[in-house]
């Protein structure tokens, strides 16, 4: 939302200023985000298959912001290691080709084809292009065709949080939608 925002600001600079600023922007973060993933705490999972037991039930303490000792945290911290544990009895490898193997290639897939679905839906297209699209349907004006696609961005943003919202007490089955799906595809 923010770089809507900033591009439409910046359509007002009448210089070469006005497509050099949110391309600035948008490096400044992505150079602020790439630094900041050097702090994020390893994963849980791959702490405790590590043997940095002590270390895995931190991290999950903390991404759930509960003590170490609470039921939550315990529950989970003790299906990763039932889970590690079976894994390292059964001699399963675990590398990128398996992602590519029987049990876990329609898994596979199927986060394939809904990163690439999104964009066979057209929303990339029509946002990509809105102020071409603004302008030949007469709105001459740079700033407001901008204004416009920021606009959509942001519609686009609060039908998804809407959508989120009422995602999980749909029911499919006695259970919510994301379970269903969870249980549909884990092992």
């Amino acid at each position: 939302m923010a770089g809507y925002f900033i591009t439409f600001r910046s359509s007002y600079i009448k210089s070469n200023w006005s497509w050099r600023l949110p391309w600035l922007v948008q490096l400044i973060v992505s150079i602020l985000f790439l630094f900041s993933v050097c702090f994020l705490p390893y994963s849980p999972r791959w702490l405790i298959s590590q043997g940095r037991e002590s270390e895995g039930l931190m991290v999950l303490a903390k991404v759930h912001g509960l003590s170490k000792n609470h039921w939550l945290v315990q529950k989970e911290y003790k299906e990763i290691r039932l889970q590690t544990e079976a894994d390292r009895k059964n001699a399963n490898e675990q590398n990128y080709a398996q992602l590519f193997k029987v049990p876990n290639l329609e898994r596979t897939l199927l986060a394939f084809f809904i990163s690439i679905a999104t964009c066979f839906t057209g929303n990339v297209v029509i946002s990509y292009y809105a102020p071409h699209i603004f302008k030949n349907a007469g709105l001459d004006d740079v700033s407001i065709s901008l204004a416009l696609t920021g606009g959509i961005g942001l519609l686009s943003l609060i039908a998804n949080m809407i959508s989120l919202k009422w995602w999980d007490p749909l029911q499919l089955h006695g259970q919510s939608v994301p379970m269903s799906i969870q249980q549909r595809y884990s092992a």
